[in-house]
């Protein structure tokens, strides 16, 4: 099964792009056409063509299959209730949170989700890992320099007197 296109943030797909020596206007292109003017038909004119091959035979770009749409007749909003594919746990979009990332050249918003865990979630239970210790092993790497660097300055400050 083929990953989403649309799980690909822009930092992901410049990664993607450069990791596979494409070009690199071909993020900007594909995060325009698809994210900001939303078209759902392939990009094909607009980036070359083992660019365009490549995001092909490596990406799925179907979007997902609304199961329900819900319009509220207090304040007129619309919810969509997407069906889940079938490695997924719980619905990618629930809790999507619209954040204002704009900067003074340019406007533009993130979505972020939030999941709440509890140990009597399914699926989000992770085996124990033994700790790295990493102060501890610092420390104990450090220490031969330090009683090196410390019985140095000693013996200085000692010869001076």
């Amino acid at each position: 099964m083929k990953p989403s296109f649309y799980d690909l943030n822009y930092s992901d797909l410049e990664r993607v792009i450069h990791q596979n020596n494409l070009n690199n206007s071909a993020a900007a292109v594909l995060f325009n056409w698809h994210y900001k003017k939303k078209e759902t038909a392939r990009c094909i004119d607009k980036i070359a063509q083992c660019s365009s091959a490549f995001f092909e035979n490596t990406f799925d770009f179907s979007l997902p299959e609304i199961d329900t749409v819900h319009e509220s007749t207090n304040d007129r909003t619309v919810k969509f209730l997407f069906k889940l594919k079938d490695h997924h746990k719980t619905d990618i979009y629930d809790s999507m949170v619209r954040f204002d990332t704009s900067t003074p050249k340019a406007k533009s918003s993130a979505y972020m989700t939030f999941r709440v865990m509890s140990d009597k979630s399914s699926g989000w239970i992770v085996p124990a890992k033994p700790g790295l210790y990493l102060a501890k092993n610092v420390a104990n790497q450090l220490q031969p320099l330090l009683e090196t660097a410390i019985g140095g300055a000693v013996t200085l400050k000692s010869l001076k007197l």
